[in-house]
């Protein structure tokens, strides 16, 4: 891998680019307040809405986090959650004190190459799947 492979960061277009390579259509929701310490993606994955939120800004438009975000208004035995948690290493999920349900995955991206994304991607895709089935 030459070194010129190599992302420092990842930038909108680079998420934008892994997504669209998989087919799932993203816009992007960023507040305008908040374009210079995080952007944020809206995409949708066998009918579930979830976001994809760049943060911890490293150089200009790139930055050294993607966080995957899907929410969920049903409640769940926590015992539940519990054992998705137990076997999924990367998608882990959590409930909040109203009750409603989180899935999400961070992928560091501080150095990172373009395969690479599109591997969380792909993890992203499979894991919402199994998430919901």
């Amino acid at each position: 891998m030459a070194s010129d492979d190599i992302l420092h960061g990842i930038a909108m277009h680079d998420m934008q680019r892994a997504l669209g390579g998989v087919g799932l259509p993203c816009a992007d929701v960023t507040e305008p307040k908040a374009r210079s310490k995080a952007r944020v993606l809206q995409s949708n994955v066998n009918n579930v809405k979830f976001l994809v939120t760049l943060i911890s800004p490293s150089s200009g438009e790139r930055f050294n986090v993607a966080e995957f975000w899907c929410g969920f208004t049903i409640q769940v035995p926590l015992s539940s959650v519990n054992d998705w948690n137990r076997k999924h290493n990367f998608l882990k999920a959590y409930v909040e004190e109203n009750g409603y349900l989180n899935l999400e995955m961070h992928m560091l991206a501080r150095k990172i190459v373009p395969e690479s994304i599109d591997q969380h991607v792909h993890l992203w895709i499979a894991g919402v799947g199994q998430f919901v089935s």
